[in-house]
């Protein structure tokens, strides 16, 4: 990066470094929009002044990235991208957080509530349109800008579906030597969204082969008009709907009379674990899934509650699962960015993971998701603290809201007490001080790592 380009445009350059991941070490430029305040994160492969790069940009989607549902296709996407620069020798990735084509995700959230509620009979762009928003809000003027920062001015080959973003590129100039599709397998889960961008333009081939559909086995949430929660005026609550969260290590949620249907059908044993409420968490071998291809619709149904927090104007996500009033595990959740991407340190996934298994085998449980990188220092934050230390960036150790989190919890759900998971002894300690003033009883901590 020429530091005499520490800014160009709207676009500010924080600092670079090197991520380890599953297809080799990439180079990652952190910048940040100086008008929106979203990050944008160019992670570069092999030697990027070449006249030609493989180019994959990205849009933010915390719910597949993050949160393992299985409801759209963009985390196989982004992994797929890595994996073809990679191969490639040299190559650049824009990864844009622009939730929900450019929108957000309340925007989004909002969509899906609707989508989900009408059983997939309307498709997301119509549920923007009923919700008076645009169909996409993305702006890649920050690609151009980093380009410049970076001064490369390559050909791309560009790895996207989509023919609005090729136009969009077009317009800025920029020059598309070719097009390459990056296209996986729909599931149950994410076939009708993948047909309605089909039928939108995008260049699918593998998604006008129906297959199977899912059934939600909860009660649909009924779309609501976003409110103030009565007495946390600072959070509104925009939309809840249902995730189908990928099942850790293949282990999948089955009732008694579905497990007493596949103990009579087969001659072999099945790995069980009696769950509460008459269920069982079974191990959905290959074998298993041969003769009984129905267990692939067996996700965590989780509820995703979305908030928006009028003091941070950030938003504030509460994943919930079974009855939460009466001692539920907590697990107040911070992800880094870098986590979304195929890196080697799989440490703060994993405890996402177990965090999820820990309250599947409970029968009830919640995560609180912090989008605050960096212990809220932001993404940016996290980058120059790695790098430089606290005590050469002035920032605090831990500047997270627990104080919001806790009111949040007490006023939308109003738990009896809790099974707090915790993962560092400074965050229990600080977590604990605020959820106890909020008049909620710890009645276990856990330490998960």
């Amino acid at each position: 990066m020429n530091v005499e380009r520490k800014i160009y445009g709207t676009t500010l350059f924080i600092d670079e470094s090197v991520i380890e991941t599953r297809y080799g070490i990439f180079k990652m430029y952190t910048i940040q929009d100086l008008i929106h305040k979203g990050y944008v994160i160019a992670l570069t492969y092999g030697d990027i002044q070449n006249e030609i790069l493989y180019t994959r940009i990205h849009s933010s989607c915390i719910t597949s990235e993050t949160f393992r549902s299985q409801d759209c296709d963009c985390v196989q996407q982004l992994y797929g991208a890595f994996k073809k620069i990679s191969e490639k020798g040299n190559g650049i990735l824009f990864y844009l957080i622009q939730e929900g084509r450019g929108c957000g995700y309340v925007g989004k959230s909002r969509a899906c509530m609707h989508v989900q509620y009408q059983e997939d009979k309307i498709t997301t762009f119509d549920a923007y349109k009923m919700l008076g928003m645009k169909h996409d809000y993305r702006d890649y003027t920050s690609v151009k800008d980093i380009c410049y920062m970076l001064d490369i001015n390559p050909k791309f080959i560009l790895m996207t579906n989509n023919p609005d973003k090729i136009n969009g590129l077009r317009n800025l100039e920029f020059d598309i030597e070719k097009t390459e599709t990056i296209e996986f397998k729909p599931n149950p889960f994410n076939q009708d969204y993948l047909i309605s961008k089909q039928k939108t333009g995008h260049i699918l081939y593998e998604a006008r082969e129906k297959i199977q559909k899912y059934e939600l086995n909860n009660q649909k949430c009924e779309p609501f008009t976003p409110y103030h929660l009565e007495n946390c005026k600072r959070f509104i609550h925009v939309a809840s709907y249902y995730l189908p969260i990928k099942p850790i290590n293949n282990k999948i949620i089955i009732s008694n009379d579905d497990y007493l249907l596949l103990k009579k059908n087969i001659n072999f044993d099945i790995i069980f674990t009696k769950l509460p409420d008459n269920n069982f968490l079974i191990k959905a071998t290959d074998k298993l899934i041969s003769e009984f291809p129905k267990l692939l619709c067996k996700p965590y149904w989780f509820k995703m509650n979305c908030f928006f927090d009028i003091a941070t104007h950030k938003d504030v996500l509460i994943l919930q699962y079974g009855d939460c009033k009466i001692n539920p595990i907590v697990r107040i959740h911070s992800e880094s960015i870098v986590d979304r991407f195929p890196i080697l340190d799989r440490e703060n996934r994993n405890k996402y993971k177990k965090s999820i298994q820990k309250i599947i085998s409970h029968g009830s449980g919640l995560i609180i998701h912090f989008y605050d990188d960096g212990r809220g220092s932001g993404f940016g934050g996290s980058i120059i603290n790695k790098k430089y230390g606290r005590n050469i960036t002035g920032i605090r150790h831990d500047s997270r809201d627990y104080r919001g989190i806790s009111h949040l919890i007490k006023e939308f759900i109003n738990p009896e007490e809790i099974i707090l998971l915790y993962a560092s002894e400074r965050s229990q300690e600080l977590s604990t001080q605020e959820l106890k003033k909020a008049n909620i009883i710890i009645n276990r901590l856990v330490h998960i790592w």
